[in-house]
């Protein structure tokens, strides 16, 4: 339901095109945001009579006041769910641990002529950086620190979680431990859900992938190669100023234009 709101969709959607946004010379790019901005409205138009449908037959479910808050983490579960239930045509969202794939890997089965692939935006082959982790210049145990980061990206390390973000040591990346959830075929989860339509009772299971699935996963996880900008502040200013455009306050130019003062006035700091 997130995607019914212009500040949630442009958060998601930053994902696979904000690192289009910066020039080689470390400044914004106004016409790439403009882009942006724009196929964001036409998104978000495209969707609206739906959205305007959906409001007035279940207000209850719509509270205008509140924005509900984007969260990566949520992967593409609650995606799949619409898309199984008949409410979406398609899912979107990121895998960040190997139960995230073997939900992807079980809705793609259970929805007839389903398949994932990489959702390439203004730039192609885009990760996000989840943990990010840095030894402050002013630590008084910083030679402690500096061990612990390394630990951290040791083998052991790499294993400690399986739940927020993908590993980044080649060997543990490559190998089995990582990816183990169990025999193939094994239930990780089950729900329910309706036919958005018909009303009848769905339910779905998640289940351990084949070797196969997994190895081509890890096959493409490789080309991803650009790392998204991930900064709050850019980020903000682009989709604040986009939620204005696409309600209609401001135009789509007088919006970029907005975009790069703000942005701009901050990298001058």
């Amino acid at each position: 339901m997130w995607r019914l709101f212009p500040e949630t969709l442009l958060e998601q959607f930053a994902d696979n095109n904000s690192a289009a946004w910066m020039k080689t010379d470390g400044t914004l790019d106004e016409e790439k945001v403009k882009e942006f901005l724009e196929q964001m409205g036409r998104i978000y138009q495209a969707g609206k009579d739906g959205v305007d449908q959906m409001k007035a037959a279940y207000p209850q479910a719509f509270d205008d006041s509140q924005t509900p808050e984007y969260d990566r983490s949520y992967g593409t579960a609650g995606e799949n769910v619409a898309a199984l239930s008949g409410t979406s045509l398609f899912a979107v969202g990121g895998v960040f641990s190997p139960y995230d794939f073997a939900t992807v890997t079980s809705f793609a089965d259970l929805l007839e002529n389903q398949e994932y692939e990489l959702w390439n935006g203004q730039v192609s082959n885009c990760f996000i950086p989840i943990n990010k982790i840095g030894v402050s210049s002013k630590s008084s145990e910083k030679d402690k620190a500096l061990e612990f980061v390394q630990y951290l990206f040791s083998e052991e390390g790499q294993l400690l979680s399986k739940s927020d973000g993908l590993p980044v040591v080649e060997k543990v990346y490559d190998g089995e431990d990582y990816w183990k959830q169990g025999e193939e075929g094994k239930v990780l989860a089950s729900g329910g859900t309706s036919n958005n339509v018909t009303g009848q009772e769905l339910d779905y299971e998640i289940k351990v992938p084949s070797a196969d699935k997994v190895e081509a996963f890890k096959q493409l996880g490789k080309t991803l190669t650009t790392p998204i900008l991930d900064n709050a502040i850019i980020t903000s200013a682009v989709c604040e100023n986009g939620v204005r455009c696409l309600n209609g306050e401001i135009g789509l130019d007088e919006a970029a234009n907005a975009v790069i003062q703000q942005v701009n006035l901050y990298l001058a700091e």
